[in-house]
């Protein structure tokens, strides 16, 4: 696929799975993130088992694939999770912010584990923006949240972890598929999800939700379930394509737009100037720091990194 399309591709259904899963759990009260990822992974890999069995795809299920892959699906799950947690508690705009500082995170593990070099000029000052504007709007937030910021953060790490180890798997691991990295990811965190769900009482406050009666609640629960299969295969696609980083960047590029719709859906948004106006310094270094990294010549990994299992 060509590196183009397969960012475009990830750009969008990253968009809508924002907007999805946003107004599910805010909008319309949606009680259980933890229920909404178990349900998440066991479509996809339903989904997958039911193509590959009337030979739309191809992809092998072994367990020595499955412990290959490793630690993907470790990532793959404390991202699922703490991102929809952080997505039910913090506001869109407070969201793409906090989700902002995963560039910095992204771009430190590569230097350390692809031996990502390149001009550093401006990034400096792009990191700073994006810090400063984080800070003002965080320190002006009046639906302040600590453990939606705490879920945050660890959204952001769980996501640079796996995005440069699915780079480093992706070239390690030619004989898996796509498809095949899919699979294992979601299966393997079928078990956890389902044991995070019995240990809270997840279906038991499930089961009790009343919007079940409401049709757009169906249409906005099913569809944030089909989008996590685009989302996890546009995110393995734009990796392979064009790197960890980039596929990060653009994830930052599309929270823009997100940034300021984010304001009018949810309803969770209190608007300050000093909020809005770190709002913006953030969303500044961001779009700083995606140009200075698409200017930038991209260097290959130097031969013998080291592979994370």
């Amino acid at each position: 696929m060509a590196p183009m399309l397969s960012a475009y591709m990830y750009a969008l259904f990253s968009f809508l799975m924002v907007i999805a899963n946003k107004l599910l759990l805010t909008s319309y009260l949606f009680p259980s993130p933890a229920f909404l990822c178990l349900t998440q992974v066991s479509s996809t890999c339903l989904f997958l088992l039911t193509a590959r069995a009337f030979g739309i795809v191809q992809f092998g299920a072994s367990l020595s694939d499955a412990a290959g892959i490793f630690p993907l699906p470790i990532y793959f799950f404390g991202n699922l999770v703490f991102g929809l947690s952080g997505t039910q508690v913090v506001s869109l705009p407070m969201f793409t912010v906090l989700r902002r500082l995963c560039i910095l995170m992204t771009f430190i593990g590569e230097l350390i584990f692809l031996q990502r070099r390149g001009d550093n000029r401006g990034v400096g000052l792009a990191v700073f923006l994006m810090l400063l504007g984080a800070s003002i709007a965080a320190m002006n937030d009046l639906t302040f949240d600590l453990a939606g910021y705490a879920f945050l953060m660890l959204n952001n790490l769980f996501t640079a972890a796996y995005g440069i180890t699915l780079k480093l798997k992706t070239g390690s691991l030619s004989g898996l598929s796509k498809y095949g990295i899919l699979y294992h990811c979601c299966s393997i965190a079928v078990l956890p999800c389902l044991a995070l769900n019995l240990w809270t009482g997840e279906f038991s406050r499930v089961a009790d939700y009343r919007g079940w009666s409401l049709p757009v609640v169906w249409a906005l629960f099913c569809t944030s379930n089909l989008l996590q299969l685009f989302l996890l295969y546009s995110t393995i696609q734009c990796t392979a394509d064009n790197g960890p980083l980039t596929t990060t960047v653009i994830g930052v590029l599309k929270n823009v737009l997100v940034t300021y719709l984010g304001m009018f859906i949810g309803r969770d948004y209190v608007f300050t100037l000093h909020n809005f106006m770190g709002l913006n310094v953030s969303t500044l270094g961001g779009v700083l720091y995606t140009y200075l990294t698409f200017k930038a010549p991209k260097v290959e990994p130097q031969k013998g990194t080291i592979i994370v299992r």
